[in-house]
């Protein structure tokens, strides 16, 4: 990358170190092939508005497309401006990019008070402001205040509307089915996805049990059921959601059942319908067994129960007994 060195005789760098510190001089320098080739020290005034006044207007009259310019932004602390027009050759950008280093250094102000402009509108009190809030600020702060202004900058995600997964469409009969179901008029119901819907596949009123429902259930299609009967285990009855999901079954039709489960539960809770367990089963002929399972509690009789110390081990070595 090019870099720049200014020749700067001693006399010029004296000058130069004293603009900032000297609250009333200000400093506009043009460079041209490595060398300073005009410098234009002036009176500031205590308003910066009109200080920027004052450097606009000689970057006018003299016609400069580019200059560094170092004005001062409160007491005894000047900020330097590189000024590059947009109509500038691309060597005089390169120039004045790569040589805003040696100038700082000549001045002595900080990266975070140097700031650029690419017209002489541009150069207003709101140039430093910007500068000194935005990157100046940024630049003091600790890495856990880097973190906090970040994260009050974020805003919340919205809450998700439905449970993971594919949330399929009912039908106007599965709601019917549902609120009978509630009320007690039918003992189970089952479900299939049609069409892109969950529909009402089987209704039974009367009868309850699950040798009531295994008739009903296709050997090669997945079903959902919803059902009330009395485990054997038990004496009083429950309420059960089983998903029945054949082997022979294709896995093109399995997905829609599998990704639409959860949000269907879900759906059955909304339309107050009590689930006391959620059953999985892979064959039909499986079915009754593994619902009956899932109500059996393992109770152990209390000499069972009881716990038993360890058994003590046969003596080894000289100290065993014969």
């Amino acid at each position: 990358m090019l870099h720049v060195g200014f020749k700067v005789d001693d006399a010029l760098r004296d000058k130069l170190s004293k603009v900032g510190k000297d609250n009333d001089i200000g400093a506009i320098v043009a460079v041209a092939s490595n060398e300073i080739i005009q410098e234009n020290f002036f009176i500031q005034s205590k308003d910066l508005t009109k200080s920027c006044d004052a450097v606009r207007e000689h970057l006018v009259k003299e016609g400069l497309t580019c200059a560094y310019i170092v004005v001062r932004v409160a007491d005894s602390q000047p900020s330097l401006v590189v000024y590059v027009s947009d109509s500038a050759k691309p060597r005089d950008r390169m120039v004045y990019s790569s040589g805003a280093s040696n100038m700082r250094d000549i001045v002595r102000v900080s990266s975070t008070l140097t700031v650029q402009a690419s017209a002489p509108e541009e150069i207003k009190p709101e140039l430093f402001v910007r500068k000194e809030s935005a990157a100046g600020r940024e630049d003091l702060m600790t890495a856990s205040e880097k973190m906090n202004d970040r994260l009050s900058k974020m805003e919340v995600a919205p809450q998700p509307s439905i449970l993971p997964g594919v949330a399929t469409p009912v039908t106007k009969a599965v709601d019917q089915a549902l609120d009978a179901f509630a009320k007690g008029e039918v003992a189970t119901v089952t479900f299939k996805i049609e069409n892109g819907n969950i529909d009402v596949d089987k209704q039974i009123k009367g009868e309850k049990g699950l040798n009531t429902i295994v008739p009903v259930l296709p050997d090669d299609h997945p079903r959902y059921i919803i059902t009330r009967f009395t485990p054997k285990a038990l004496k009083e009855e429950k309420s059960v959601m089983i998903y029945v999901c054949p082997g022979a079954c294709p896995p093109k039709e399995k997905m829609p059942y599998a990704s639409s489960k959860a949000p269907f539960v879900a759906y059955l809770s909304g339309k107050k319908v009590t689930l006391d367990r959620r059953v999985e089963c892979g064959e039909v002929s499986e079915m009754i067994q593994t619902v009956e399972d899932h109500f059996v509690d393992v109770d152990f009789g209390e000499e069972e129960a009881a716990p038993h110390p360890p058994k003590p081990a046969m003596a080894k070595g000289p100290r065993m007994l014969i």
